[in-house]
């Protein structure tokens, strides 16, 4: 697998490195950032940067831009032509609408809504520190995930945005993370629970709940529970779970096990995250793995 020198890229992978059409991977190194092709694993593109440290990595929808975040900034290139297309002292990640045409980004208690093109700011919504930001398919809507303390799941929230208005439209507690389905009208949300266990390797074991919520009757439509800790897919239609002997791709709404495989060989890791739009699955742990996630192989070995 990718091994890469600094453990920041372990940090990162929740940010989803790959490109949407799952053909590239963003590197980090000292003052650039490189994009590798996976299959041929040649540098493809190296873009410059200043910063001390990347704490975050993320491409827009249509594999145009990507995002880069430190403790100080973020930097947002036009992978095209390597130019640079945003640069705004920030603390927190840069996100994308789904149509790729708007950031998001933060400040305390704010989120800052800019056009991509312009920088300009369109929007304030005022709004906790985000861990996660999502925006629904048709750009007109956010979820906005927060966690908070690891000793109580309750602090942890799920909030609803309309952009354009910039409105709380519902808020949830407990919830882990959240997308939006590709219809618009639903919403899966993961609650995860701790439980105290001798046989689990931290000392505890994960329960998630999902539920499908529907936007317009403000209703759970559909529950299911499963000993896993998730991630979810950038169209909500898929989940993904490891354990140390398989990797489990379901069907959010019904539970369903899509497909299972094992590691073939390679050293299990214990973090896991689909690229955008589900076409592939990033491993993490001693090394970096990705998989085809219809396929169930690895395509960095």
């Amino acid at each position: 697998g990718i091994d890469p020198d600094a453990d920041d890229f372990k940090d990162v992978t929740k940010y989803n490195p790959i490109n949407p059409d799952g053909t590239v991977i963003a590197s980090i190194s000292d003052k650039s950032v490189s994009l590798i092709d996976i299959a041929t694993r040649k540098v493809v593109v190296k873009l410059n940067h200043d910063m001390d440290k990347i704490v975050s990595l993320l491409f827009s929808p249509d594999g145009k831009y990507l995002a880069a975040g430190s403790n100080q900034k973020n930097i947002v290139w036009n992978t095209v032509d390597s130019s640079i297309r945003f640069e705004q002292e920030s603390q927190d990640p840069v996100y994308f609408t789904a149509d790729s045409k708007t950031i998001i980004w933060s400040k305390p208690g704010k989120l800052l809504i800019s056009n991509i093109e312009t920088g300009t700011i369109t929007r304030e919504i005022n709004c906790p520190t985000p861990d996660w930001v999502i925006s629904s398919p048709d750009s007109r809507k956010l979820i906005v995930v927060s966690t908070g303390s690891e000793e109580d799941e309750k602090d942890d929230k799920a909030l609803l945005f309309d952009i354009e208005k910039g409105e709380l439209l519902y808020q949830w507690t407990g919830i882990s993370t959240a997308q939006f389905n590709p219809d618009n009208e639903n919403l899966v949300l993961i609650k995860e629970t701790s439980i105290p266990s001798e046989d689990a390797a931290y000392g505890y074991a994960i329960k998630s709940r999902v539920e499908v919520w529907n936007i317009q009757s403000k209703r759970i439509s559909r529950t299911w529970e499963a000993p896993y800790s998730f991630t979810i897919s950038e169209n909500a239609g898929r989940l993904a779970a490891s354990s140390d002997t398989m990797i489990r791709v379901f069907n959010s709404k019904t539970g369903t096990v899509l497909r299972e495989w094992d590691w073939h060989g390679h050293i299990p890791n214990y973090s896991i995250t689909f690229s955008l739009f589900g076409k592939r699955i990033i491993t993490t742990g001693s090394y970096i793995n990705i998989w085809d996630s219809d396929q169930g192989t690895v395509l960095n070995s």
